[in-house]
């Protein structure tokens, strides 16, 4: 996937386009006369979906690895956010790889980064995928138990091709029905492990999409979940599955304790 070399006002990184760097071309004056809408606020980032003449956008602006990171609370977390390399530029190259290799995920437009008083800030943005994540709404081609065979052979494609992702939960992924695919939505921290790392992360994942789809679905959806993926990868081996739903049981279980039940549960 093309990109270019961009500058403004400090900022440094990759632009998409010609049409998009003209458009970015003074960052800060474009930044504050379109704001957007705030979709996610935290002290530390916040993502805004924007209405532009080239088409709507994502914009994640992030400031700091962690709330408490940013305030000096922990330490570590802001020693590693102002050493570590671009996140922006990390996310463009992991969705360039994404979908060079076939996933599908939002196109990147704009990945930057500048520093104020050595603080680092990063800029990402991309293109609207205009489909509801699995969360919200279901397509009528999937029941309970297709939606869990299709989500294991997506994310077992995904592992096979080395990835993985950096949040696997349903908020975070769409079904294309054009090409009867997955979506992958946050990649901010998907990326491609050493082999070391590799299926220690994946098991993570499989932790991730099994909770989810618990708390949305149910036990049984998840755990055949579980069991497909093991099938279709031939890991992790039973008692390993065994372990993942009883700690995505105790986590949901805990979780309800702090919240009250709704009849419409919220991610």
């Amino acid at each position: 996937m093309p990109s270019l070399p961009f500058q403004s006002s400090g900022w440094h990184g990759r632009v998409a386009s010609d049409d998009w760097a003209r458009l970015f071309h003074e960052l800060d004056a474009w930044l504050a006369a379109n704001p957007g809408t705030m979709v996610v606020h935290y002290d530390s980032r916040d993502v805004r979906r924007i209405d532009t003449p080239l088409g709507v956008i994502y914009l994640k602006d992030i400031r700091a690895l962690t709330d408490a990171g940013m305030h000096r609370k922990e330490l570590f977390s802001w020693l590693k956010w102002v050493c570590r390399p671009s996140r922006a530029l990390e996310t463009w190259e992991a969705s360039q790889a994404l979908l060079e290799k076939g996933f599908l995920c939002p196109p990147p437009v704009l990945a930057v980064r500048r520093r104020v008083g050595g603080i680092p800030q990063d800029i990402f943005v991309s293109a609207e995928v205009p489909l509801p994540n699995l969360w919200d709404v279901l397509p009528d081609v999937f029941t309970d138990s297709t939606l869990a065979e299709f989500l294991a052979d997506e994310l077992r494609n995904l592992h096979q091709a080395g990835f993985v992702h950096g949040d696997c939960i349903l908020r975070n992924l769409c079904f294309d029905d054009s090409r009867k695919q997955l979506v992958y939505l946050d990649n901010d921290r998907t990326w491609l492990p050493p082999a070391i790392l590799r299926k220690h992360l994946q098991r993570r994942n499989l932790a991730q999409m099994a909770y989810s789809i618990l708390k949305r679905f149910g036990e049984e959806a998840s755990r055949h979940f579980l069991e497909h993926y093991a099938k279709a990868a031939r890991w992790p081996s039973g008692s390993a599955l065994q372990s993942i739903l009883a700690a995505a049981q105790e986590r949901l279980r805990k979780k309800r304790q702090k919240t009250p039940l709704s009849p419409f549960p919220q991610e």
